[in-house]
């Protein structure tokens, strides 16, 4: 668990892995995830720029559908690992 939301410092994190990484948190208010942070290998596999997505609900970039269905999905795992 990273315990940081500074995103320069959540990247340097997840940077040490060569796997595509993400970090992504529910906004309580709105009820959906927005990402907070991606690694370098997530960057050249998706082809998304971190400084583009952070802070943004996954509706602003993923077609509606997409996006609803990932934060559904999103939604149950963190029901799961509280």
């Amino acid at each position: 668990m990273f315990r940081n939301d500074d995103s320069d410092v959540l990247r340097r994190e997840l940077d040490r892995f060569k796997l595509p990484m993400f970090i992504a948190e529910l906004d309580s208010d709105s009820g959906h995830f927005e990402l907070l942070a991606l690694n370098t290998a997530h960057e050249a596999h998706s082809g998304m720029v971190m400084s583009e997505v952070i802070s943004r609900p996954l509706h602003d970039f993923m077609p509606f559908e997409e996006a609803e269905a990932v934060n559904q999905r999103y939604a149950r795992l963190s029901l799961i690992s509280v």
